[in-house]
């Protein structure tokens, strides 16, 4: 297995789901007040 791949993956995988949920977040923060 590449090392660098792996780390790269993981790397890519750390922001994704950073952005997801900081974007899940605001999601919720965004219906809560509408309601």
């Amino acid at each position: 297995m590449d090392t660098d791949f792996i780390e790269t993956l993981q790397r890519g995988i750390a922001v994704v789901g950073g952005i997801g949920l900081l974007g899940f977040c605001l999601y919720l923060l965004k219906t809560r007040k509408g309601a």
